[in-house]
C-alpha cells in the first residue's frame, strides 16, 4: 500500500471509532428523551442513525475498498471482510448496500411523516386512510425497496468466473488480490440489472422527496396562523435536522465521484484517490447525523446539556458587585 492509501484507510477507522460513542449516545437522547408530541417520529430518527451508524461500521471498518491496478478496473476489500472469504466479503458488501438504502428509506418516511402531521386532512380521491394503512405504508417503505436493493447487491457482488478470467488474463497482479480478497467488477450479468434497480430507486425517491417537500412548505404556510411559537420552532427544528440528514450523504458522496468524473474527462488517474476519499468522507456520516439530531432539535439539546451540566446563563449575581 502507498503511504496516501495508508493515511486514508486509518484515517477513516479512526473516525468510525471516535463516532461511536457519539452515535451510541445520539440513540440513547432519542430513545429515553424524547418528548411525548414526538410520538413514533423518534423512531424515525433512531431508524436513520442506527443505519447510518451500520453503514460507518461496514464501509469504514469491514470493506475498507480498494481498486485494483488491472484492467477492467474492480474493487476489493482490505478490511476485515478479507478474512471472510468470497461468500462473506459479498454480503458485507450487500449490507453495505442495504444499510444506505434503508437509510434513504428512513429519510423519506421522515419527510412524509411532517408532512402528514402537518395535513390531519390527508385524502386520496376524498378517500381518507386509517392509521393502519400508514403503518403498513411505512413497513413496505423500510422493507421493499431496500430488500430489492440488498437482493440485487448480493446477486451483482456474488464472485463471477467471467470476470475473475478477465481479471487474470489482464495482469498478473490480480493473482494475489483474487487469492485474499473479494472482487467486485462491472460485469454485464449482475451490473447491469444493479444499475437498472439503482437508477429507478433513486429517481423515485427523489421524485417522492419533492413532492413531500412541496406539500410541507405548503402546509406551513396554511396552518402558521394556527400554530404556537413553539409547535411552529419544533417543526422548523425537526425540517432541518431532516434537510442535513438527507443533504450529508449526498454531499459526502458526490464530492468524491465529482473528482472521478474530472479524472475522466483529462484522463487523470484520480479513480482510487476517489474511493480513498469516498471512505473517508462517508465515515464522517454519522457525526453528522448526530450533531443534526442533537444541535438542531431543541428537547435533545437541552436533554444533552443537561446531561453534560453545560451551563450558559451567567453565575455571578449583582449583589455581589455591590
Amino acid at each position: 500500500m502507498t503511504f496516501e492509501t495508508v493515511v486514508f484507510r486509518y484515517a477513516a477507522i479512526t473516525c468510525v471509532t471516535l463516532c461511536t460513542p457519539l452515535n451510541l449516545f445520539t440513540m440513547y437522547v432519542i430513545i429515553a428523551k424524547s418528548p411525548k408530541n414526538l410520538k413514533l417520529y423518534k423512531y424515525v430518527l433512531l431508524n436513520i442513525s442506527f443505519w447510518v451508524f451500520v453503514y460507518d461500521v461496514t464501509v469504514g471498518v469491514m470493506l475498507l475498498p480498494m481498486t485494483t491496478p488491472t484492467k477492467p478496473i474492480a474493487l476489493y476489500f482490505t478490511g476485515i471482510a478479507s478474512f471472510f472469504g468470497p461468500v462473506g466479503g459479498a454480503l458485507c458488501a450487500a449490507l453495505a448496500v442495504l444499510c444506505i438504502s434503508e437509510c434513504l428509506a428512513a429519510v423519506l418516511l421522515g419527510f412524509c411523516y411532517r408532512y402528514l402531521a402537518l395535513n390531519d386532512d390527508f385524502r386520496i380521491r376524498g378517500w381518507k386512510p386509517e392509521p393502519r394503512h400508514y403503518h403498513y405504508g411505512a413497513a413496505m417503505m423500510i422493507v421493499v425497496p431496500p430488500g430489492a436493493m440488498f437482493a440485487v447487491a448480493v446477486y451483482a457482488c456474488s464472485p463471477r468466473e467471467t470476470f475473475t478470467k478477465l481479471i487474470l488474463n489482464a495482469s498478473a497482479e490480480g493473482t494475489n488480490i483474487l487469492d485474499s480478497s473479494l472482487l467486485i467488477g462491472p460485469e454485464k450479468e449482475g451490473f447491469v440489472p444493479g444499475s437498472v434497480v439503482l437508477s429507478m430507486y433513486i429517481a423515485l425517491w427523489a421524485i417522492c422527496l419533492a413532492v413531500c417537500i412541496i406539500g410541507i412548505i405548503g402546509q406551513l404556510r396554511i396552518h402558521r396562523v394556527s400554530m404556537s411559537n413553539f409547535t411552529y420552532g419544533l417543526h422548523i427544528q425537526l425540517i432541518k435536522s431532516l434537510a442535513v440528514q438527507t443533504a450529508a450523504p449526498l454531499i459526502l458522496f458526490a464530492s468524491p465521484v465529482c473528482v472521478v468524473l474530472v479524472g475522466t474527462v483529462f484522463n487523470l488517474k484520480f479513480l482510487n484517490y476517489a474511493v480513498l476519499m469516498m471512505q473517508f468522507s462517508m465515515s464522517a456520516h454519522s457525526m453528522i447525523n448526530s450533531f443534526a439530531v442533537i444541535l438542531f432539535i431543541a428537547p435533545y439539546r437541552n436533554a444533552a446539556r443537561k446531561m453534560f451540566q453545560l451551563k450558559y446563563a451567567a453565575t455571578i449575581s449583582v449583589s455581589s458587585y455591590i
